[in-house]
């Protein structure tokens, strides 16, 4: 499961955003028109004991009431659903189910993408340190876990938002161990029809 999710540092030179509240209310503004995304992605995954990263595509779906599936076509078919507390995963034709609350990571990492997604951070509590920074063309969400427990799995996830529509671009987390992942979103599409089945 944590193949799903690392990070890769922007090269791009950020500034603080000083009024985190202003951009947390034109996030939530902005990104209440949308009830879906749909969207092309290209994971990179970055391991510590290889020199070069492990590139898979794929095509993304969110549903509000944190619905979210991955459907990856290269280098070879993949799929993870995630829906209410629910994790399924197909790999060769074999479908498994999980109880996603036995990974704490995973939730974590749901819960912040769904609030990014959308502009509500009021479920990140006080476990979770939050900061914005910008550059020219995106705001960077940053945010750092304070429990002790979840640092041994994630150090920070990062998630960078397109300035004309406050779209997530890129999803960055990054692990204590050095190894990364970087998911980078493009060809989106908001609140076309979706089938209900790809949340099953």
């Amino acid at each position: 499961m944590l193949l799903l999710f690392c990070s890769f540092p922007l090269l791009a030179q950020f500034s603080p955003v000083t009024d985190i509240e202003s951009f947390r209310l034109r996030l939530s503004t902005e990104n209440k028109q949308f009830t879906n995304i749909e969207c092309d992605f290209v994971q990179y995954k970055y391991l510590t004991i290889m020199d070069e990263p492990l590139v898979s595509s794929g095509r993304f779906y969110y549903q509000q009431d944190d619905k979210i599936r991955l459907d990856y076509f290269q280098p070879s078919p993949y799929l993870i659903v995630l829906n209410g507390q629910k994790v399924k995963i197909v790999v060769g034709g074999k479908t498994n189910v999980y109880d996603m609350s036995a990974y704490q990571m995973i939730t974590m990492i749901k819960s912040m993408l769904s609030a990014c997604l959308f502009g509500d951070f009021s479920g990140a509590g006080r476990d979770y340190r939050m900061s914005v920074t910008e550059d020219k063309t995106v705001y960077q969400v940053n945010i750092e876990p304070l429990n002790r427990r979840m640092k041994r799995y994630l150090q920070k996830i990062e998630i960078s938002f397109d300035k004309k529509d406050f779209s997530v671009n890129q999803l960055l987390v990054r692990e204590p161990s050095g190894d990364s992942t970087r998911h980078v979103f493009s060809n989106k599409k908001f609140n076309s029809p979706l089938p209900d089945d790809l949340f099953l």
